[in-house]
């Protein structure tokens, strides 16, 4: 977990792995917390492959995904990156709100994960 000095903002870092038949992936949930508003405010999501890496953001109001930025390494081609956004919008539409959601290719959903320096990793015994 890591707190920004001076808030009641948390990144609460979660490690995975994944293996599907013969498939595997790796990488991180990373949660953006208010603890004072009790809400979750965004989602970040690596996702790395032997020869791809995938970034996601989804930015929550209220507890529905009001948009969502992902980007890969190395990056889509040009001519594919309509598509993608489209085929994602529609995943998030059905799958979580019901309602249209922006999805955006953008290198932004790489950075928005880092944390800063200003951040202090502590563990769950530290506030126990």
């Amino acid at each position: 977990q890591y707190k920004t000095k001076g808030t009641c903002k948390h990144w609460l870092v979660l490690p995975y792995e994944w293996q599907l038949e013969n498939k595997s992936a790796r990488g991180f949930i990373k949660l953006l917390l208010d603890t004072e508003l009790n809400f979750t405010e965004k989602i970040q999501i690596n996702c790395e492959f032997p020869c791809k890496k995938y970034f996601f953001v989804l930015y929550l109001n209220h507890s529905k995904v009001k948009e969502v930025r992902f980007c890969s390494l190395p990056p889509l081609l040009t001519s594919d990156i309509h598509t993608e956004e489209r085929r994602l919008g529609e995943l998030f539409c059905s799958g979580m709100n019901g309602n249209s959601v922006p999805v955006t290719y953008s290198s932004l959903a790489y950075s928005e994960g880092l944390y800063s320096s200003s951040e202090v990793p502590f563990s769950f015994e530290d506030i126990a």
